[in-house]
């Protein structure tokens, strides 16, 4: 796994601070492109263990299958709406 943020990502971040409304607040140093599982990939391709597993996956973790079905299974209904 690697500790240093990517070039990339810095970019991204420097980015933000000039558009972004200071309301959003990036807690990490890095941009995510991708996570499965317990890991995140940086937009520099960097592999990090995500101890907080993000907002609401903390148990079944990122990309897990069975949520993915669930979700794709629940989009035939509306993404806001309660299947009954």
């Amino acid at each position: 796994m690697h500790t240093s943020h990517g070039k990339i990502s810095q970019k991204v971040i420097h980015r933000d601070h000039r558009i972004m409304s200071p309301s959003y607040d990036r807690h990490s140093g890095f941009v995510y492109k991708r996570a499965k599982g317990c890991y995140i990939w940086d937009l520099d391709g960097h592999k990090y263990l995500d101890f907080a597993a993000g907002i609401a996956v903390m148990n079944a973790g990122h990309s897990n299958p069975e949520v993915i079905k669930a979700i794709k299974e629940q989009l035939k209904f509306g993404l806001h709406a309660v299947a009954l």
